[in-house]
């Protein structure tokens, strides 16, 4: 499970890297791929009965949709500071740094808000477990995404 989860995440990063200056239908269609694989993951690992399963889906695609615009907006910062990394300024660099924080906090209330709507939905621990699943896989892609992009250590030590 976790060799294709890696799989999947490796794949999306590449996109994202690959388009980090680039197309915003690329990076749509890369995202599309990683839901469409995060869910089929999810169907092996959390069973579900008749009963649950349609208003699950419904939770989940919302829960989704939220945590899309995020990413989305998370790419934008990423993006932002790739073309503006040789002209970075203190305050732009700061500013940077905010925003992403802010979009980490949000990210947190995202999943604090939808797992206890899991959890009243399919109990404690199904809600854990998509939790567990789709933290792996966001601490993934935000790893593999970091790490292609130069630190700003390094554009101060050469100036």
């Amino acid at each position: 499970m976790k060799k294709k989860i890696l799989l999947i995440v490796s794949w999306v990063c590449f996109s994202f890297a690959g388009k980090a200056q680039g197309d915003k239908e690329d990076v749509r269609i890369a995202m599309a791929l990683l839901n469409k694989q995060k869910k089929a993951i999810i169907s092996q690992s959390i069973p579900l009965d008749s009963t649950h399963s349609v208003e699950f889906w419904k939770l989940y695609d919302a829960y989704e949709d939220g945590y899309n615009k995020l990413l989305t907006q998370r790419i934008g910062y990423i993006q932002q500071y790739v073309r503006q990394y040789d002209s970075l300024s203190d305050a732009t660099a700061a500013t940077l740094a905010e925003q992403i924080l802010e979009n980490d906090r949000r990210l947190d209330q995202l999943h604090d808000t939808y797992f206890s709507k899991f959890k009243r939905s399919v109990g404690g621990t199904k809600a854990a477990t998509l939790f567990q699943l789709e933290l792996y896989i966001q601490t993934e892609l935000q790893y593999k995404m970091q790490k292609q992009l130069p630190l700003i250590a390094e554009k101060m030590a050469d100036q």
